[in-house]
């Protein structure tokens, strides 16, 4: 309820009066200024008089005006989410083809169940330039971001006081989940290779130096999980909760996983992007999301490493029993923080106009959005390689 509404006034201002749970007051207040700022086109921002409503057939009464206010914020927002994942892809293709006018390949990271990279030492010069375009690929939609919508460093990079066990409990489920969609991961592989659908086995490097190794371990284990946070978790994410938490995770969870090509990879990735935006808000805090991704890449790094080559029998086994001895220690430990905890991961009611559906179409109804779409659609389809 918003200040004027409590001292008896009947005027409500929507952004004073959206409650985000598990957040601080600078979050709150930075978040109220931003969407209350009438230079900002992206905040959704309404004073409204609360006696005034429209009878919607079968619907009740609800404010028009406000339904209105609603859906030109939310149309901003996706217009400008299509036009950003549009300039990542437009980026993603100029590493692509420089590092195809240079070392006549686009991936030097990807081992395939067809066997390609198999054994491929990628020469230094490959690896600084494919590791600094991949931060780059980053941070450019990232300083746009920042730039463009001027969207709070307190909201953008929340840092609400965290409450340790359910930190815990969020830990424990995304190791499980790593492990259990690895074994998803590989069985749609082999699905895919029935249909004669070359998928990627797992991403890792060996490079001809120490140093561009080091370069390439730092890059992918540290720099880009934590970019990647900020972005999706973080500003993407964050940008979208004042249309309702659960569209938030939603929205953010998509657009992180169509910036990979990759059918076997796509689910798994949407997937923990739910998981991530559920543990992002209800700690109130971007850094445990940034801990757990982290965490989770590593582990990945390190499984695919005890992968190794597809036909060896030694490697796969090595790699199957890291994998049970991960799920040996996580899951129970899961199970017991769950019956500690209480609705540890329960969303509150979105304080909003539009039904999801209602969101969905204007999804469906954003020009930028529905290129990007497509666009991601047409890259997948046309990186699917035949063996």
């Amino acid at each position: 309820m918003g200040k004027n509404e409590r001292s008896g006034s009947y005027m409500v201002d929507v952004a004073s009066s959206r409650e985000y749970m598990y957040q601080n007051a600078a979050y709150r207040d930075a978040f109220t200024r931003w969407r209350n700022d009438r230079k900002n086109k992206f905040g959704y921002r309404f004073v409204h008089d609360s006696r005034e409503h429209t009878y919607i057939d079968g619907g009740g009464f609800a404010d028009k005006q406000l339904i209105t206010a609603e859906t030109g914020a939310l149309h901003t927002c996706l217009q400008f989410l299509g036009a950003l994942m549009l300039l990542y892809f437009a980026v993603e293709q100029i590493l692509f083809f420089v590092l195809k006018a240079n070392f006549e390949r686009v991936h030097i990271d990807r081992v395939y169940y067809s066997m390609r990279n198999i054994d491929n030492i990628a020469p230094s010069k490959e690896v600084y330039l494919f590791c600094s375009m991949r931060i780059l690929l980053l941070l450019i939609p990232l300083f746009i971001m920042v730039q463009y919508v001027k969207l709070p460093r307190d909201v953008g990079i929340p840092n609400s006081k965290t409450d340790k066990r359910v930190l815990l409990y969020a830990f424990t489920i995304t190791m499980v989940m790593s492990v259990c969609f690895r074994f998803l991961d590989y069985g749609l592989s082999h699905l895919l290779r029935t249909a004669r659908i070359d998928v990627t086995f797992y991403t890792y490097l060996q490079t001809d130096t120490e140093q561009a190794q080091i370069f390439y371990f730092i890059t992918q284990l540290i720099v880009c999980p934590v970019l990647t946070e900020i972005l999706f978790r973080g500003y993407l994410l964050q940008m979208f909760r004042q249309f309702g938490d659960n569209f938030a995770i939603f929205i953010s969870s998509l657009a992180a996983a169509l910036v990979y090509h990759d059918i076997s990879k796509v689910m798994y990735v949407f997937s923990l992007g739910v998981v991530l935006g559920i543990i992002t808000i209800r700690n109130g805090n971007i850094y445990p999301t940034i801990f757990i991704q982290l965490a989770m890449t590593n582990i990945t790094m390190l499984l695919n490493s005890l992968a190794g080559e597809v036909t060896n029998l030694f490697n796969r086994l090595t790699e199957l029993t890291a994998c049970f001895l991960i799920l040996a220690v996580f899951f129970p430990l899961m199970l017991i923080m769950r019956f500690r905890l209480e609705t540890p991961f329960r969303l509150r009611h979105d304080n909003t106009e539009l039904s999801f559906a209602q969101k969905l179409r204007q999804l469906l109804n954003s020009a930028w959005t529905v290129i990007w779409l497509i666009v991601m659609l047409l890259a997948t389809i046309l990186s699917v390689t035949f063996i």
